[in-house]
């Protein structure tokens, strides 16, 4: 039987693919109305730029992620370039996106950067950063990974996502399939050991 977590989301929990529009297409506003918008940002100095919907061979969903650049430019970024900053039209208690490391072929050395994502009060308090889960070096690094966070309240306003860049070798990173809602639900079993769904 397959594992199952202690929550699961809500039937109308949000998935956002970013497959419905061609490459390149920039998506600044195109979700607004499933509850999200888009924003490229950068800190130094502080700016913004549009966010584009990037079709990528390895893509978590095809044939699109989600990216800083608009073609010929390669899709996977990191914090030197920026980030995608995701803001919710109602405040969400729980954001998922899927990222994966990639490293260019001549990174030989131990990479410590990882692909990495942020959530944010609505008063633009960090609430917590969550990062890539493989390490360099191990089996599954490289792979497509889950950034999770779950507050302990609707209060996730937005959430910024990138790659770390702190060493010499660069680890850049795509980013796919943005879920979010702001209830979950608690698994309880039931008679003959039956999961029940219950609000948390």
């Amino acid at each position: 039987m397959a594992h199952m977590s202690p929550f699961h989301r809500l039937p109308n929990s949000t998935v956002i693919d970013f497959d419905d529009v061609p490459d390149s297409t920039v998506i600044d506003t195109h979700y607004a109305n499933r509850g999200v918008t888009f924003a490229a940002i950068t800190t130094n100095p502080p700016s913004q730029s549009h966010a584009y919907a990037r079709q990528a061979v390895t893509a978590k969903t095809q044939p699109n992620g989600v990216s800083l650049v608009p073609y010929p430019y390669a899709p996977f970024f990191d914090a030197r370039a920026g980030g995608i900053q995701a803001t919710f039209t109602v405040p969400q208690i729980y954001v998922s996106i899927f990222a994966q490391a990639i490293l260019l072929p001549e990174n030989i050395s131990p990479a410590t950067n990882k692909p990495f994502m942020e959530a944010f009060d609505q008063q633009d308090n960090l609430l917590q950063t969550v990062f890539y889960g493989p390490n360099w070096g191990e089996p599954t690094y490289g792979s497509w990974q889950a950034l999770t966070i779950q507050s302990t309240s609707a209060n996730i306003d937005h959430v910024v996502f990138s790659s770390q860049h702190h060493d010499d070798v660069d680890v850049f990173a795509l980013f796919d399939h943005l879920v979010f809602t702001p209830q979950l639900l608690r698994i309880a079993l039931g008679g003959q050991g039956h999961p029940i769904l219950r609000p948390a």
